[in-house]
């Protein structure tokens, strides 16, 4: 657990989407590009599920694939009234 939510296996998910996935098809079609940003579209989705289901002052414990942990931290990093609380302090 401690590996999955460490800074360098986001680095690596994050290279890994732009470094290959977008790359699929670039010169003959968009498919890669039009899968990253269905993947971003959907992450962000997951993002206003929790500002719907969420008041202020509650805490959310979220469960998700550590390809989604990154960008997700990313928005909530830009939404001033959500604060973040670094995982790894919980994982023993």
């Amino acid at each position: 657990m401690k590996s999955l939510n460490s800074a360098e296996a986001a680095q690596y998910d994050i290279a890994r989407m732009h470094a290959i996935e977008i790359r699929v098809g670039v010169d003959h079609n968009w498919i890669g590009a039009d899968w990253l940003g269905r993947w971003y579209q959907r992450n962000i989705r997951m993002m206003m599920h929790v500002l719907r289901q969420s008041d202020p002052g509650d805490k959310v414990i979220l469960f998700v694939g550590s390809n989604h942990k990154w960008v997700l931290e990313q928005l909530m990093k830009n939404t001033p009234e959500l604060q973040i609380v670094d995982p790894l302090l919980f994982i023993k």
